[in-house]
């Protein structure tokens, strides 16, 4: 009885002590719209107040971790807006994969698939980026106290 008794005691002191030590990612999402302007072969960036067709907003989704370890496979998702088309731009960032949906959030694929008849056959065919509606990232590491851009484009239609 006295050796169980030294026994759980040890156990409660590590979990004290190892409980602690425990440290949790903590991320934030902050994400802003501009619409861009074209001037002289350069962008500038204005409110994006009123919009109308044929208008191009840029989205940055800053992604911060502001707990004290890393976070792993941190998976943020921006919206496309109804009304929008996706412009495809080819990412500068290492590590960051990006995905898309055309079921609202519900699978994610780089080349998401639709079901089309093709003389009374059903085929998947790569989806128009008309359908894409969400933009996942998958960002494999995101250090402790860090912040990451991620940026996008849209098309009014």
């Amino acid at each position: 009885k006295k050796l169980a008794i030294v026994f759980y005691t040890a156990i409660i002191s590590m979990t004290v002590f190892i409980l602690p030590s425990f440290a949790i990612p903590k991320i934030d999402l902050n994400l802003s719209s501009k619409k861009v302007i074209k001037q002289k072969n350069k962008e500038e960036l204005v409110e994006a107040k009123d919009v109308k067709p044929g208008d191009i907003i840029l989205y940055t989704l800053k992604v911060s971790n502001v707990g004290d370890t890393d976070a792993l496979e941190v998976k943020p998702v921006g919206d496309i807006p109804n009304k929008t088309i996706y412009i495809s731009e080819k990412s500068e960032l290492k590590d960051v994969t990006a995905l898309f949906s055309i079921d609202k959030g519900l699978t994610y694929s780089d080349k998401p698939k639709i079901k089309v008849n093709e003389k009374g056959r059903e085929v998947l065919k790569d989806a128009p980026i008309e359908k894409y509606n969400k933009i996942q990232w998958i960002l494999k590491k995101l250090d402790a106290k860090k912040t990451i851009e991620l940026k996008y484009k849209v098309k009014v239609q």
